[in-house]
C-alpha cells in the first residue's frame, strides 16, 4: 500500500498539434465517470502552447496550492524530446528535464509533498534521472514511459489507471493495473 498518498484534483496539461488529442479524449473520459464513486476527485484539462506557457501553469497551480491546500494530480500529456532530453511543446519550444525540476520542486514544496506527476510522453521516465539524492525533491512519486510509445497505449493504459483510481482510491492498485499491460517497447 503507498502510504499518505493525497489529490484533490486531477490537472491535465496537453500540448499536442494537430495529431490525435489524448489529453482531451482523457480528460472526456474522467468526467463521464458514474457519481457512484468513493469521492469525486474534479478534473480540470488545460492547453498549453510552450515552454513559457507550461512554467505559467506550474507557478499558477503552485499557488493555488499554497494558497488554498489543493493537491494536483499533475498529467503532462505532449511529445518528449528524440533524445531523451525533456518535453517538446506544441509551438516548437522543449524544456529540459533541468529546466523543469525548479518549478516542479516548488509546486511539490506546495502540496506538502504530495505531488505525482504522470509524463504522459515518449521517454516521460527519464525523469527520474532528476531526482538526486540530498537535493529537494520535483515530486513525490512520478509515472511516465521508458521509450517511445503508441498514444493508443498511453490513452488504454491511462483509463484504466483513472477509472481504478477515482473509483477506489486504490493508487498503489491502479499503478499496478499500468504496469500490468504490455507495451510495444519499452517499459
Amino acid at each position: 500500500m503507498i502510504a499518505k498518498f493525497k489529490i484533490s484534483k486531477i490537472v491535465i496539461v496537453q500540448s499536442l498539434g494537430n495529431e490525435f488529442l489524448s489529453g482531451e479524449h482523457l480528460y472526456k473520459y474522467i468526467l463521464g465517470f458514474p457519481d457512484d464513486r468513493k469521492a469525486l476527485i474534479p478534473a480540470e484539462f488545460i492547453n498549453c502552447e510552450g515552454s513559457v506557457d507550461f512554467r505559467d501553469i506550474l507557478a499558477t497551480l503552485a499557488d493555488e496550492a499554497g494558497a488554498s491546500g489543493t493537491i494536483p494530480l499533475l498529467h503532462i500529456e505532449c511529445h518528449g524530446n528524440s533524445d531523451h532530453s525533456g518535453l517538446a511543446f506544441r509551438n516548437g519550444s522543449s524544456l529540459k528535464w533541468t529546466e523543469i525540476g525548479e518549478p516542479l520542486v516548488a509546486l511539490n514544496a506546495a502540496t506538502r509533498f504530495n505531488l505525482l506527476v504522470i509524463f504522459a510522453l515518449c521517454f516521460g521516465a527519464h525523469h527520474l534521472g532528476e531526482m538526486k539524492l540530498g537535493q529537494p525533491s520535483p515530486c513525490w512519486g512520478m509515472i511516465g514511459p521508458s521509450e517511445e510509445i503508441f498514444p493508443d497505449e498511453l490513452l488504454g493504459g491511462f483509463r484504466d489507471f483513472y477509472r481504478l483510481l477515482v473509483k477506489e482510491l486504490d493508487l498503489t492498485n491502479a499503478v499496478n493495473l499500468l504496469l500490468a499491460r504490455k507495451l510495444v517497447a519499452g517499459r
